[in-house]
């Protein structure tokens, strides 16, 4: 293999390092969202649904309705719950 070498060279140690540091889950934007629903009276959503397409952060089973990562887009779940 040309340019690559055992083991971890300093590229991929510091990528790895950028990688470790940066959350999928619980990140500042999503928790303000959660605390703004539980404020306005909407509790009862699920979290990190996997059943659901694009494993969105905020889904609220009930109201087939759910928030994707990008927090800026609601959508209709309906055929999927």
């Amino acid at each position: 293999m040309v340019g690559r070498t055992k083991g971890f060279d300093n590229v991929t140690a510091q990528r790895s390092q950028n990688m470790a540091a940066i959350r999928g889950k619980n990140t500042k934007p999503e928790m303000i969202i959660r605390r703004l629903l539980r404020l306005i009276g909407y509790p009862g959503y699920r979290l990190h649904r996997r059943d659901l397409p694009g494993k969105p952060d905020i889904a609220f089973i009930g109201r087939k309705k759910a928030v994707l990562g990008s927090v800026d887009k609601v959508i209709d779940v309906g055929s999927h719950i």
